[in-house]
């Protein structure tokens, strides 16, 4: 196994060992760790195809006009012996550089000129950057999600800013995750055009700066002094293989939170309201002797909604569908408002705009807004990460529907 991970070996798989220290201690290195550890975050492997070898056993795809990266190895093929393996970069054949032979040549090659000798790069498969900040309180921090937000915020500006050539702040997905008070901070970046992402985290890993920006990005957080334990600091910064992004050991914090119905969690895919329900509410707004007709959204939120949630933890639509003989709806229509629209207008459009079977996620019905703790806030339910939204799941759940309606409708 890896003297550094402890990852068992399979036939077939490249390491590194000391023939030196072999008798007496194994000293063994796995191409990941090796790829991670090293100081050049890469090492090369030369095979030879003998004569009697017909098919190399991969295939390659090309990164940018000067790289050619193996794209599938066949299972029990020529390349799966010799170790070769997906993300690895081809960059000579018989000594001669990969991108000065014509693609038709090359193929050539490849397929019929034997023996031949290749040559490959392996950075191993690292899937994302990990840092550790410290000097900062996980667990305190877990409970501070608007907190959290500017984190991950100030987290993604301070990665793309250090990469530039054009890479925004949206490119970089961020998560946050407590292991025990540590707080460790989990980066995946779409890497720039002709960049492996191995290569972009570890070029992060090795930055003089980027400790420094993060660390000064945090400090001027507001109420960061909140969840601190002196000056926060980014210690350790290195790339992580895909097996560790699975830890288990690690919770991640700022998770958008359900509403709940008998203790049963309740995800925004079924915070759907009917047709007939909106126009329910339309009609006792306007029974009701203390509307008034010009309300925006935000005054129906503030003077209905939320006094008629209040102390349940769920949001309207999800209120009156948890009484029997009603069930949480699940939503096939998403639906996006102004809070300061007229509420009557609105109510009146989505009536005119929706057909009986349509269910309708409405941000102002579906979510829980009495923010009264008797269950999650707004911040809650929105969580920190721009792909964990309400909105994010539901539209998700939308595109899943669709694609499962036009395999339904090529089958019939």
């Amino acid at each position: 196994s890896c003297y550094l991970c402890g990852e068992v070996f399979t036939i077939g798989e490249l390491m590194l060992g000391c023939e030196a220290c072999h008798e007496t201690e194994p000293y063994t290195i796995c191409a990941e760790c090796l790829a991670t550890n090293a100081a050049l975050h890469s090492w090369s492997l030369v095979a030879k195809a003998d004569t009697e070898i017909q098919s190399l056993g991969f295939t390659y795809s090309t990164l940018s006009a000067e790289r050619l990266i193996v794209e599938d190895v066949q299972q029990g093929g020529w390349a799966e012996e010799q170790g070769i393996l997906p993300g690895d970069e081809l960059v000579a054949l018989n000594g001669i550089s990969a991108t000065s032979i014509l693609p038709c040549r090359l193929k050539e090659t490849l397929e019929a000129k034997r023996p031949l000798k290749l040559a490959f790069v392996y950075r191993g498969r690292c899937q994302a950057l990990a840092l550790q900040v410290e000097n900062l309180d996980s667990s305190r921090l877990a409970s501070c999600t608007q907190l959290s937000v500017a984190l991950e915020t100030s987290m993604r500006r301070a990665i793309a800013a250090e990469v530039g050539r054009d890479m925004r702040p949206g490119d970089v997905v961020v998560g946050l995750f407590a292991r025990g008070e540590a707080l460790s901070v989990r980066c995946v970046a779409v890497p720039p055009k002709g960049v492996l992402p191995c290569e972009l985290y570890s070029k992060l890993a090795c930055s003089r700066t980027l400790r420094h920006v993060v660390a000064t990005n945090i400090r001027i957080l507001n109420d960061i002094q909140a969840i601190i334990n002196g000056i926060p600091f980014v210690g350790e910064v290195r790339p992580v293989k895909d097996w560790e992004l699975q830890d288990s050991t690690y919770a991640r914090i700022g998770v958008a939170q359900p509403q709940v119905v008998s203790a049963s969690k309740v995800w925004p895919g079924q915070w759907g309201i009917t047709r007939a329900q909106v126009q329910q509410l339309l009609k006792n707004l306007r029974k009701d002797p203390s509307w008034n007709k010009s309300n925006t959204i935000r005054t129906m939120v503030t003077d209905v909604i939320a006094p008629l949630t209040k102390g349940t933890g769920m949001g309207y639509a999800l209120r009156i569908n948890s009484v029997a003989p009603h069930e949480p709806q699940e939503v096939n229509v998403m639906v996006v408002h102004s809070w300061v629209e007229n509420a009557e207008d609105f109510l009146e459009a989505i009536i005119r705009s929706s057909c009986d079977g349509d269910v309708l996620f409405i941000c102002a019905l579906s979510m829980y807004q009495a923010e009264d703790g008797a269950g999650p806030s707004v911040a809650q339910q929105l969580g920190c990460y721009l792909n964990d939204t309400p909105f994010q799941q539901v539209l998700s759940q939308l595109k899943e529907h669709l694609r499962t309606q036009k395999q339904a409708a090529k089958v019939g």
